[in-house]
Parts: structure tokens; C-alpha cells; sequence
């Protein structure tokens, strides 16, 4: 038989009161916290931040807990002294229920509704089964661990529990009870069956076969199964020391279920000894007592089945002294444990050991005497494993000012004062046994004295713990292991027993970090640059920023420091200490006047200090001081370029809304450290910027939305953000006019003089030749002159726009079409430019329905982007190489087309003169095509189409409605203004006026 003692678990019942009364009074202060003189209230020394906790701690002179820090086993101060205070429990000290605080309380409370067995306040929330019929379907206990859940089902089904305090019994059969008690830590809870008598254990093994049959399980014997539910991610591991493990996908363990222990009851045959004082009656149903015969279980994962296997041995030996009791265990990982391992025999440890009985508290170390107080020989030594010290791991040992570690002493051999040592240890386990557990040779600390009942000097005794932290920290670790050990272990004057509920304490101070983040605000300059790079900026008196951090969380000071780059030792000013602020706040501090010069260049730096400890300067930073105004720049209209539509000179009216300008803009000889113009279109205080190209030349473009003057007004900027003053330049948007008249008699060059209302305007020819106009070839006015068009790629434009599209117009012209082109396209006389499509267009239509001809139409584009056309078709039939009078109407009131076709004929063959007329709704949304007047083309999607293959004559345009119709057949006929003493309004049809 096996005699090893694998942990001695604290499941008794316990409570930790702490109270601290303080009596401070209110004190005024100047700080972040109180910056108005307010009260600071010291009656309340705690804070939900370190920044809070460490403005209070300096105001009231005394530690102040940070809230915001606080877990069960964790808790933090900031200090006077600007640094922190941080205690690790072993035994939780409280736990957090609904967000709020309270003392851990792991006694059972039934649910009102469903009987379901709470423990009132653990550390993690843990549910036992109802039993009986309200518990049929549930797992024999449930733990939740940081939103995860681990259910555990028990192999039997279970009665109605009796419940006492901490722990559920329930009556499985005769002989045979199953005793649940919640752990003492609140982390967990623990089964342990009790078997009366070998009978018992009979009826045990058949009660679990026959529940196999139904269940379908496949263990055998005695074997328990303890069937699983995990949240999901998680699953189940073993460890070499026979632990079970449930693990996330990064292998973190969750919950925990250690190596499984049996136990007899031999220990109550020992003989009672008045003097055996380190060892008495205990409670089996939560831990073996010593004298009695252990064994450990084998253990197995099937699925996400956790099978327990019990020694048979021990189940069959007529030497086994009964009650029997079999123990698995469950519980969420927590953040601290310990243990005690001994010699005498024992291969094992006593893990999570509690008290010996309610009258022995703790456990003892030293060498403990069959002959005096213990029932045979042995040395025992206890150990704590201390963990989440993130805090630490990072630090450096000469980062932590003082450490202790603080444990109840409550009892020792004799009043002999006798040196018992804290030293550090290898890590500890389930697995840990005296022959394995490493305890340094290297003291940390040791203290000298007795605490029996008789020398009244029981209670916690505080052991320093200086060297073992600094080892922790200089090893980066994030746990610490330490243990207590008699520091003569052959006589028994040493021996002592402590409590497992110990502390450690330790301060610290990590120095601040170096500043980040360095940058100027007043002038905004985010990035820090040296050499070359280094920014310009236009003022002596800028202001540094940085961001001042403490790893710690603590309020820390920022300090600044500028020297000229020429005489970097020579410190030119200095912030000194700037006021204390929250850590990873953005300090700043102005250099005052008088201590910079214009034309200077300065490095810059920061350093941080938290009260104690200074952080090394950070790297340097550079600006130069340059306060000089640069020259204005010289503004340019551009004449040709990618987009230019109109050319907008200084002073002069010309182009049109909506058609695109650009501008050229020189910083000039002396700007060589212009990097931006600034500039805006009629708009003084625009900060909109152009970047000039390697010659300090730089090109914005400009399309008017409407016609009138503009003021293009830009100003030069240099590296330091000097801006010069205003170089305004002003031109004027020209307006469509009405009226317009090209009678095109030039008959040569590449202009055609006319007139656009009261200014003279002429026709730009591209590409077209010139030949005979329907005057000349019906002898009527010699001189008579025509563009003749070859299809392909002729036409002639007007400068400006002349319709106005947003209103009623009438354009006409006599044209004549080549009989070859009939039907092979559509074809444009006359037309305005929007953006990418023509406004209007009076044109010959191919696509005419039930025309094969095609026809001659007038129509209106829907939008400005092109798309769908609305036009009115003429009835009358395309002639080819004829001339023929058209006219176009766009009625802006009566949203109507209109178009007025007039045959010529031939002088072989002349028509009557007779204009015929078609009409048609116009549904288009009105627009303002603003780009040039074309004659002999249109356009389509941005490109010149439509070109006239023929000849076009007697251009006119007219502004409003046609109310005289007598004046298109005047028109129609070849009246021209000299018919009537030169008054253009004889043949103005948009007026009454003869």
C-alpha cells in the first residue's frame, strides 16, 4: 500500500476581517486634483486611478488604495513618496460580486425557485446540485471563470442534499455518502465519497455498473465518471503528475482538477498522546488525517469524460481501517497556492494545506519529535507560490525599495526563541515532495523568536523579502515562490506552525519613461527632425509638447530644455519641473520671449521625473527661427494646357461660367523658401494651398460657376509659415449675350467678323474654306460669301458663349447639305458647348423615324453630362445640295421646341419662301451650357462631333420668344439689315418692332 500524502486542502471554514480606522482631517492643496482650491477629502483613502490615488497620497500624506487594481488576491497603493505599495494574498481577501466588493463567503444558499446550491460569495461563481427531482438533469457542480464555464456531472443520481455551512451531503445508499464542500479559497469544490465499510464499497461498484448498463459507459469496476460540459475553446488535458487540466487554444489553464487521493481512517487507531500536538483528528470528508493510509487514484480523459479509477488494493485489504474516502477535486485556477512538504516517509505534499483541527491551526516547519510532540520523526518546510507580479517582471531589483513577506506565526515547540528562514524556492506543484522542492541557500530573511500560547507573542510576523522580489524582477519573472524553513532542523526547539493565509508586500519605483512623442503645437510641427529636415516656424516664443508617462501610473512632471544646435551646452532655456499631471498626458511649455532670435536654430528636449526618479533626457529635437515675411508671388493667366477652356488676362472680361481657366503662380527670384501659396477664388481668407514644383512655380485651375468678377487673391508661405502679403489679381467672367449676327461675306482668312450684342466678336475658323452664300448664287448681292465645310473636321467657334440656354433664344442660319452625306450620319450647324455635351444643337438627324432621308431638328440636351436628347423633328424633306433656311426656338415659358424650315430651292428651281413649322414639348431640365458658340459642330461626351459637310451662312442669334413669324420668312428670303436702313430689329422675330 501506498502511504504519500499529496496535499492537505484548506476546506475548513474561515473569515478574514480587516478594519483600518483613520481619523485625517481635510487639508487645501494645489494639485491636478484640487486646481481651484477645492477641499480634498482624506477621510476616504482610496482612489479610482493611480493618477487620483497618487495626487491624494501626496495631499494627505499617507497611502492611498487605487480601486481600479484591486482583485481578490491583489491589492495596490500609491504613496507619499511617489511610488507604489502592492500586497499578493495567498487566500483571497475579498471577492467582486455585481460589481461592487465583498468578504469571501463560501457557505451554501439554496436558490428560492429551483433549489440549485450557490456559495454565497466565492471568487468564482459555483453551483451544486438541488438533488432529487429538481436535480436530475443538472451537473453535480458548476464553476464560472472569467465568462467561462466548466459542469461536472457525478455517475449516480442524487437525493435532496443536507447542507451545513460550506458543504452538501448526500445520501447516496446504505453505507455510502457524498460529501461537496465548497473550497475554502471560493476558487472550487470538492466530491468525496465515503465508503462505511467493505460492504459499502460493494454496493458502490455495483450501483456504478448498473448505472454503465444504462448509460452506455465504458469503465469497469469501481471506476468513476465524471462526465464534462466546457465552454467552448476549451478542452481536456493531463499532466504527467496525473492533473487534469482544462485548457483555452493558447494552452492557459481554466479550471483544474488535481492528481485524485483515497484514504482510510487508520489514523484515529493511533494511540492518543497528550504530547502529540502537531497532529490530531481532522475532517476526512475534505482531507486525510495524518496516520491514515493514502493512495493515488489513476486517472484518465475519455472524450470529455474524466474517469477516476480507485486502488482496489486498498479497497480489498483486510488491513484497510473504515471509512474509506475517495476524492477527486475541481476548481478555476487562482492566482496563488501552497503547499508543505515533509520527510519521515512521505513521498508526497500537502497541498493547499489547512488548519491541523480548529484547535491546531496552521501547519508547522522545523523538526518535529515522535518523542515530544508528533506521532513518528520527521522535517517539514512550507512553501507559497505568488503569482501575477506583471508589475514586476518588468522592473530591475534596485526598482523596489522594501519587501516583506507577512505570515501568522501561531504557535511554537516552546517559548526558546529559535531562527526560522525565508528563502526563495523552486517552482511548486501537486507534484512537489520533499526530495524535489528546492529551498535556496541564500537567506532573504530570518527572524528569531518564539510564538507559543505561553509566550504571548502569537499573530503575523513580517519576514524581509527584499532579495527574493529583486530576484524575481531581475528574472523577469511574473510569479515568485518562497517558503519558511527551521533554520536548525535536527531539534525540535525550532519547530513553528503558521498559517497558510500569508501576504507579500513590496514597494516600488520604476523611473518614469523618457518622453514621447516630441513635437511643437504652437506652430503645429508633429514630426521631430534634425539636420536638413528640421522645421522653420515663424515665432521666437514656440511651444514644446510631449507626452510624460510613468510605467507605474503614477502623476508625473515633464521638464524641457533648448540650446542652440551651435552651442549645445550652453543651455539657452529650461521649463524646470513643470506641475505634476496624469500619466500619458501631453505636457507643454512656451519658451518665454527675448530668448530666441529670428535666423536661430535650436535643438530641443524632454525628460520626466515623478518625484523621486528622472528619466533620461530624450532625444534631441531642431527647429529654426525664421519671423522673416516673404515677398508676394506674380499671378499669370495661362493661354494654353490640359483643361484650359477660356483664358482669364488680368483686367479683362472674357471666358464664360463653367468654363475652365488656369494660373500660373511665381514665388520669385528672392522666394527661394516659399514652400506653399495660399490662395483663394473671391475669397480672402481661404487657406486652401498649392505646393510650388522645383522652379517655385505652382498652376491652379479655376471654372466660374457664374459670370461677374473674380479675385483671385494668393499669398506666399515660407518654411517657417511667414505669409507675405496678398497678390490680388482680378479679372471678369464674361455673360452670354443675345442679338449675335455673322453674315460670313469675308470670303477668305481664318476669322469671321460679327458682332455679340454692342461688341464687335468674330467666328475662329478651323479647318473651313470659303465659297458662295445663296445670295450670290441667286444674283441678288454680289459679295455674298459662305463657310463651306468639309465633314471631317471643319467648323468655326465664337470666343464666349452666346446662348444663354437657362432662357428663351432663337438661332437660324442658311445651310446646305451635300447630297453624298444624306443618310450616312447626323450632322451640326449650329450648337453651343456645355461641359460634355452641347447645350442645343440645330442639325440634320439621320435616325429620323420614317424618314429615310433623315431631317432637319432642333434639340435640347437633358443634362449637362449628356444622355437622352428631346428635339423636334421637321416633316419637310431633306434636299440635298440646296440651300435652306432654319430656325430653332427654345421657349424657356412655355417649355416648348420649335423649329422653322424654309426651302430656297435653285435659280433653275426657286421654292416660295414659305417657312413651315414643327412643334414639341421640351421636358429638359433648363442648364447653362457656358462653353463656346460652334457652328458646323457639336459635342458628345466630351468630343467634337457632328461635323457639317456642306456650307452654313447667315448665322443669327436672338434672345426671347418668337412672336413674329413675319420675320423668319424675311429672314428666310434673304432680307439682310441694309434692306431697312441697317435696323437689325426688321429681322429680329423675337420682337413687334417693324
Amino acid at each position: 500500500m501506498a502511504w504519500i500524502v499529496s496535499r492537505w486542502r484548506i476546506l475548513v471554514a474561515s473569515a478574514l476581517a480587516v478594519a483600518l480606522v483613520l481619523s485625517l482631517g481635510v487639508w487645501f492643496i494645489q494639485s491636478d486634483l484640487a486646481s481651484r482650491n477645492e477641499a480634498v477629502d482624506c477621510s476616504q483613502l482610496e482612489a479610482d486611478d493611480f493618477d487620483l490615488a497618487d495626487t491624494l497620497a501626496t495631499a494627505c500624506d499617507s497611502d492611498v488604495e487605487v480601486l481600479s487594481a484591486r482583485t481578490p488576491w491583489q491589492t495596490s497603493w500609491a504613496t507619499p513618496r511617489s511610488d507604489v505599495r502592492m500586497e499578493l494574498s495567498a487566500v483571497p481577501v475579498r471577492v467582486q460580486d455585481e460589481g461592487s466588493w465583498k468578504s469571501l463567503d463560501t457557505s451554501l444558499a439554496a436558490d428560492a425557485e429551483d433549489g440549485t446550491l450557490s456559495a454565497v460569495a466565492p471568487v468564482y461563481p459555483i453551483e451544486l446540485n438541488a438533488g432529487g427531482l429538481a436535480g436530475r438533469n443538472d451537473p453535480l457542480g458548476s464553476i464560472t471563470r472569467d465568462g467561462k464555464r466548466f459542469d461536472v456531472w457525478f455517475p449516480l443520481s442524487l437525493p435532496v442534499p443536507t447542507v451545513t455551512d460550506s458543504q452538501a451531503i448526500y445520501d447516496l445508499a446504505v453505507g455510502i455518502k457524498l460529501f461537496v464542500s465548497i473550497n475554502i479559497d471560493g476558487t472550487g469544490f470538492l466530491p468525496v465519497v465515503e465508503l462505511e465499510d467493505a460492504a459499502a464499497a460493494d454496493r458502490f461498484t455495483g450501483l456504478l455498473e448498473a448505472e454503465r448498463i444504462v448509460s452506455g459507459g465504458e469503465a469497469e469496476g469501481s471506476d468513476l465518471e465524471f462526465e464534462t460540459v466546457a465552454s467552448e475553446g476549451l478542452t481536456l488535458t493531463k499532466d504527467d503528475d496525473n492533473a487534469i487540466h482544462v485548457v483555452d487554444g493558447d494552452g492557459e489553464t481554466h479550471f483544474l482538477a488535481t492528481s485524485p487521493l483515497m484514504w482510510d481512517s487508520a489514523g484515529q487507531t493511533i494511540p492518543a498522546d497528550t504530547k502529540a500536538t502537531e497532529v490530531g483528528p481532522t475532517d476526512r470528508t475534505r482531507t486525510p488525517a495524518d496516520g491514515d493510509a493514502i493512495a493515488a487514484m489513476g486517472v484518465d480523459i475519455s472524450g470529455e469524460t474524466i474517469v477516476i479509477s480507485p486502488d482496489d488494493s486498498m479497497l480489498e485489504d483486510s488491513e484497510t481501517v473504515w471509512p474509506v474516502y475517495i476524492d477527486p477535486s475541481f476548481s478555476g485556477k487562482g492566482a496563488s497556492s501552497w503547499e508543505a512538504v515533509r520527510s519521515g516517509g512521505y513521498t508526497g505534499t500537502l497541498h493547499q494545506w489547512g488548519d491541523i483541527s480548529a484547535s491546531s491551526p496552521g501547519q508547522g516547519s522545523g523538526y518535529c519529535s515522535a518523542a515530544a510532540s508528533c506521532i513518528k520523526v520527521f522535517k517539514q518546510r512550507l512553501a507559497w507560490r505568488f503569482t501575477g507580479l506583471s508589475n514586476v517582471s518588468v522592473l530591475a531589483g534596485a526598482d523596489i525599495s522594501s519587501a516583506q513577506f507577512r505570515v501568522n506565526g501561531v504557535h511554537s515547540a516552546s517559548c526558546t526563541a529559535a531562527r526560522t528562514d525565508f528563502v526563495r524556492t523552486s517552482p511548486i506543484s501537486t507534484a512537489s515532495t520533499w526530495s524535489n522542492l528546492t529551498y535556496s541557500s541564500t537567506i532573504s530573511g530570518y527572524r528569531t523568536e518564539a510564538h507559543s500560547v505561553s509566550c504571548a507573542n502569537r499573530g503575523f510576523k513580517e519576514f524581509n523579502a527584499l532579495q527574493a522580489v529583486r530576484y524575481a524582477a531581475d528574472n523577469n519573472q511574473t510569479y515568485i515562490n518562497v517558503g519558511l524553513k527551521a533554520n536548525n532542523e535536527t531539534t525540535m526547539t525550532g519547530w513553528k506552525r503558521f498559517r497558510h493565509d500569508a501576504t507579500l508586500q513590496f514597494v516600488y519605483n520604476r523611473t518614469p519613461a523618457v518622453p514621447s512623442l516630441l513635437t511643437l503645437t504652437d506652430p503645429v510641427e508633429p514630426a521631430c527632425t534634425t539636420g536638413a529636415s528640421r522645421p522653420a516656424i515663424a515665432t521666437t516664443t514656440p511651444t514644446l509638447s510631449a507626452i510624460a508617462s510613468d510605467p507605474d501610473g503614477l502623476n508625473v512632471m515633464a521638464a524641457f530644455e533648448v540650446s542652440a544646435v551651435a552651442t549645445p551646452t550652453v543651455v539657452t532655456w529650461s521649463s524646470g519641473n513643470l506641475a505634476a499631471a496624469a500619466s500619458g498626458s501631453r505636457r507643454t511649455a512656451a519658451v518665454p520671449t527675448a530668448k530666441l532670435v529670428d535666423g536661430g536654430i535650436y535643438q530641443w528636449r524632454a525628460r520626466a521625473n515623478d518625484g523621486a526618479l528622472t528619466s533620461a533626457w530624450s532625444p534631441y529635437c531642431e527647429f529654426k527661427v525664421d519671423t522673416t515675411r516673404p515677398l508676394g508671388p506674380a499671378v499669370t493667366a495661362l493661354s494654353a494646357g490640359t483643361g484650359i477652356q477660356a483664358v482669364y488676362r488680368e483686367n479683362r472680361i472674357s471666358g464664360g461660367a463653367h468654363q475652365a481657366g488656369s494660373f500660373s503662380i511665381d514665388r520669385g527670384a528672392t522666394g527661394t523658401d516659399v514652400t506653399a501659396f495660399v490662395y483663394g477664388f473671391n475669397n480672402a481668407g481661404s487657406t486652401q494651398t498649392v505646393t510650388p514644383d522645383i522652379n517655385g512655380i505652382a498652376t491652379v485651375s479655376y471654372t466660374p460657376a457664374a459670370a461677374g468678377p473674380v479675385t483671385l487673391s494668393v499669398k506666399s508661405r515660407d518654411a517657417g509659415g511667414n505669409l507675405s502679403l496678398a497678390t490680388n489679381y482680378t479679372f471678369t467672367v464674361a455673360t452670354p449675350t443675345e442679338d449675335a449676327t455673322w453674315t460670313l461675306d469675308e470670303g477668305q482668312g481664318a476669322t469671321s467678323a460679327g458682332s455679340v450684342g454692342e461688341n464687335p466678336s468674330s467666328l475662329t475658323i478651323s479647318g473651313a474654306q470659303w465659297g458662295d452664300g445663296p445670295h450670290a448664287l441667286f444674283n441678288s448681292r454680289q459679295g455674298d460669301h459662305a463657310l463651306a465645310l468639309d465633314g471631317v473636321n471643319d467648323f468655326a467657334s465664337a470666343d464666349l458663349p452666346v446662348v444663354d440656354t437657362e432662357e428663351s433664344f432663337v438661332v437660324s442660319a442658311h445651310v446646305r447639305l451635300n447630297a453624298a452625306n444624306i443618310g450616312q450620319n447626323s450632322y451640326t450647324a449650329l450648337a453651343q458647348d456645355g461641359a460634355q455635351t452641347s447645350g442645343f444643337r440645330l442639325e440634320y438627324d439621320s435616325t429620323c423615324i420614317g424618314m429615310p432621308s433623315g431631317c432637319w431638328a432642333f434639340a435640347m440636351s437633358d443634362t449637362a453630362a449628356g444622355g437622352a436628347e428631346h428635339s423636334v423633328q421637321s416633316a419637310v424633306t431633306v434636299k440635298g445640295d440646296e440651300w435652306v433656311h432654319l430656325v430653332g426656338e427654345r421657349n424657356a415659358t412655355a417649355n416648348t421646341l420649335q423649329i422653322w424650315v424654309c426651302e430656297i430651292g435653285t435659280p433653275e428651281n426657286p421654292a416660295v419662301g414659305n417657312p413651315v413649322v414643327t412643334s414639341g414639348a421640351d421636358p429638359t431640365e433648363s442648364w447653362p451650357a457656358s462653353g463656346a458658340f460652334t457652328v458646323g459642330r457639336g459635342l458628345t461626351a466630351g468630343e467634337m462631333t457632328g461635323f457639317w459637310p456642306g456650307a452654313i451662312d447667315n448665322v443669327r442669334v436672338f434672345s426671347g420668344e418668337v412672336v413674329s413669324v413675319e420675320k423668319i420668312r424675311r429672314l428666310c428670303q434673304g432680307a439682310e439689315a441694309t434692306d431697312f436702313d441697317g435696323r437689325q430689329a426688321e429681322l429680329d422675330p423675337t420682337t413687334e418692332v417693324e
